[in-house]
């Protein structure tokens, strides 16, 4: 019997995807003014397959200003509605979303949440600032929704605002 050989090609542009897509770390800073911040680090690792029991999560999300103005610090939201097979998840915790701050307007910084809503309907709230001591740049940033609920399953999205 022969074996067939697996390419690792796959492999290595999902890997290179994923820690291009890695998230900012707390003090990151567009120090090159490209809109990219530096210092990514992944947060959840690659796995062979899918796990044994593993159920995908259909994560929608949208990005809003809310309170964001150029040189202020006020909050922007990211909207995020989780569902499986069509219902809703709706016992998610704060601990279930990684937010990952992916691309800025040159010279911006990475965001931290501030403060996390649970509707109960499978729809959730996360206010979100500038990283401490930084102040909303106007542009376009671009945040990578990761969520998990624990080793059943997990989604990703990428919701997306304008600070004017």
């Amino acid at each position: 019997m022969q074996r067939r050989k697996r390419s690792v090609l796959p492999l290595l542009v999902a890997g290179l995807l994923w820690v291009a897509l890695g998230h900012a770390t707390a003090g990151s800073v567009d120090e090159h003014a490209t809109g990219v911040l530096e210092g990514a680090e992944h947060s959840l690792p690659l796995s062979k397959g899918k796990k044994r029991g593993f159920r995908e999560l259909d994560v929608q999300a949208a990005g809003n200003p809310a309170n964001a103005t150029p040189g202020g610090t006020g909050n922007a939201n990211i909207l995020v509605v989780v569902t499986r097979e069509g219902a809703a998840v709706d016992f998610l915790g704060e601990t279930a979303f990684v937010l990952n701050t992916i691309l800025v307007p040159p010279g911006g910084a990475a965001v931290q949440v501030v403060d996390f809503f649970n509707y109960g309907t499978g729809a959730y709230a996360l206010s979100v600032v500038p990283i401490d001591g930084q102040t909303w740049l106007a542009g376009k940033y671009d945040i990578q929704v990761v969520v998990t609920d624990g080793v059943k399953g997990g989604g990703q999205t990428i919701a997306s605002f304008k600070v004017e």
